[in-house]
């Protein structure tokens, strides 16, 4: 007879990541949510469940998710970030923007979110500032309007 083991936060949080990683989604998602029934406020495990549900394409949950790992962790960049790509694929480019202007204004040099910004920013017809964005995302050179030629 084998004894079952209780596996801690921690174990649990490494085998729900394995799962995750492995595409067994429903395992993952399950070991997720235990985790959070135990701590409701373990902010990776909220955002690999709201990373699971974009994946599947439910887009309003993610972000509900995104959200409640947001109001947990006010500084959590990756949060607004998240937000931010999924409102400019659904094409609310301004709620978008606020969303990287807020993780703008906790990491002004955060790649990431740079990069998005500027793509937000190109949408929105602000062609310079986002390029300049982008550039600085990459790590490249400040832009400058040598850098292109108007046709």
């Amino acid at each position: 007879m084998s004894k079952k083991k209780n596996l801690t936060i921690k174990e649990t949080f490494a085998l729900a990541v394995q799962n995750h990683q492995k595409n067994n989604l429903e395992v993952a998602k399950n070991l997720y949510k235990n985790i959070l029934k135990i701590k409701s406020d373990h902010v990776a495990a909220i955002n690999n469940l709201a990373s699971i549900f974009r994946g599947e394409g439910d887009n309003q949950k993610a972000i509900s998710y995104y959200e409640k790992a947001i109001e947990i962790q006010p500084t959590y960049v990756t949060g607004f970030y998240n937000i931010g790509v999924i409102l400019g694929e659904l094409n609310q480019i301004h709620e978008a923007k606020k969303y990287f202007e807020r993780g703008l204004n906790l990491d002004p040099n955060n790649k990431k979110i740079c990069n998005g910004y500027g793509k937000i920013l190109l949408k929105l017809n602000q062609h310079i500032k986002g390029l300049e964005y982008i550039r600085k995302g990459l790590g490249l050179i400040r832009f400058t309007n040598m850098d292109f030629k108007i046709i």
